[in-house]
């Protein structure tokens, strides 16, 4: 049994029925939602707390947060079909580019007195360049995996 499926075992054994099991799922999407903005707010003031190169250690929250929702998509992908994007608001999108904003200018802040003007521009252009790439491929990407994972799924019961 692997560690996330021991993890599920205990979230279920923690419930009677499926009506709590269901509000128990509705209360994770929730909170993680809330883990994910409190997260970023955090990356944001470290950017701007953490003094010079070590400003640069905004990275490390930022991975272990890929690396767990990577680690929760790869167990879902195998049971079931990766979700659809499910849209932010106007008003999550203008905080989302904010708050992203505010790390890039917080971290080149505070790496300005260690490197070179043209290179600290340089560095900011590439990161808003990838953030507004990434806000289009994601849509993409998404859209192809779904259909991927489902086609995949449905070859594996037509098997079993």
């Amino acid at each position: 049994m692997s560690y996330n499926d021991k993890i599920l075992a205990r979230y279920d054994a923690s419930m009677d029925d499926e009506f709590e099991r269901e509000m128990l799922y509705r209360s994770i999407a929730i909170s993680y939602t809330w883990a994910i903005w409190l997260l970023y707010i955090a990356f944001a003031v470290l950017a701007w707390v953490l003094p010079g190169v070590y400003a640069i250690l905004v990275i490390l929250p930022i991975a272990a947060l890929i690396i767990a929702m990577a680690t929760g998509d790869s167990w879902l992908r195998k049971r079931a079909p990766y979700p659809r994007l499910n849209g932010y608001s106007k008003l999550e999108q203008c905080l989302m580019v904010l708050i992203s904003l505010a790390v890039i200018a917080g971290v080149i802040w505070n790496l300005s007195s260690i490197m070179d003007r043209d290179f600290s521009i340089g560095g900011a252009i590439g990161a808003l360049a990838g953030i507004a790439a990434s806000a289009f491929i994601l849509k993409y990407l998404s859209t192809h995996q779904r259909r991927k994972d489902r086609e995949r799924l449905e070859a594996q019961l037509e098997e079993d």
